[in-house]
């Protein structure tokens, strides 16, 4: 809850309040880091609005990776029934074409400018597939999907018999990331060479992912929402062979 707390302790800092008419405006934030794939503590985004609420700043939450059913809830606020002043969202809700969206409460709409456009509004195509996208996802119950196939996921790494590489796995829905180590006590990053050798292997066996956050060595595994227990089951697999080839 530290970084919760230091927007805070800023804020206090600053002199500011409710009704204030300070410098700092708001506070930007991803609900789950979408580079590491960090997934804050249980009652974060709840803070993170409460400290906005008492310092009358306003809430902009950054769901362009985690909107739309990825985190295993329509939206990752809704894990907390946190509801920002403004929701920024894209990627996911286009289906692989540009659509993007800016949604905000019926308070702060007034004080847009009325005729700003960004020069692709209103694309048809891309707004057909969003709400083509929208249905499929409520209709196929695929948000429930990637809530079940995440934690799937989560329990089948965390028990391949090559387990001791596992740093962390965080995740939310099938938004996160799987930490690898040299030794699991000590959380000593896997070196950048031998990262690179197991994404080189999981590509061979058909599994593209890449690797990030502050060390390098959290892959980014978050498949299509429609996944299947097989497939994940597969992904597992996959990784436990590979590991015990890097054993030897």
């Amino acid at each position: 809850m530290w970084c919760a707390d230091e927007i805070g302790r800023i804020a206090e800092d600053k002199g500011l309040s409710a009704s204030h008419n300070g410098q700092i405006g708001s506070v930007i934030i991803e609900p789950i880091q979408g580079s590491g794939g960090i997934v804050p503590p249980e009652g974060w985004l709840t803070r993170v609005r409460e400290i906005c609420d008492k310092y009358g700043l306003l809430l902009i939450v950054d769901e362009i990776q985690t909107g739309f059913g990825r985190t295993g809830k329509m939206f990752a606020c809704d894990h907390e029934k946190v509801v920002p002043d403004i929701l920024a969202t894209s990627k996911n809700v286009g289906g692989s074409l540009p659509a993007g969206a800016v949604i905000t409460t019926e308070k702060l709409i007034d004080d847009f400018n009325p005729g700003t456009t960004p020069t692709l509004a209103g694309n048809a195509v891309a707004c057909a597939a969003g709400l083509a996208l929208i249905n499929t996802l409520i209709e196929e119950k695929l948000v429930e999907n990637a809530a079940a196939m995440g934690k799937r996921l989560t329990e089948g790494i965390l028990n391949m018999s090559t387990s001791k590489y596992v740093g962390q796995v965080r995740y939310k829905g099938l938004m996160g990331s799987i930490e690898f180590v040299l030794d699991k006590k000590t959380k000593e990053p896997m070196p950048k060479k031998d990262v690179n050798w197991i994404l080189g292997r999981l590509a061979e066996e058909g599994i593209l992912t890449s690797a990030s956050g502050p060390c390098g060595n959290s892959f980014r595994v978050q498949p299509t929402l429609d996944i299947n227990k097989d497939q994940i089951d597969m992904i597992v697999n996959t990784f436990d062979k590979i590991l015990r080839e890097y054993d030897k």
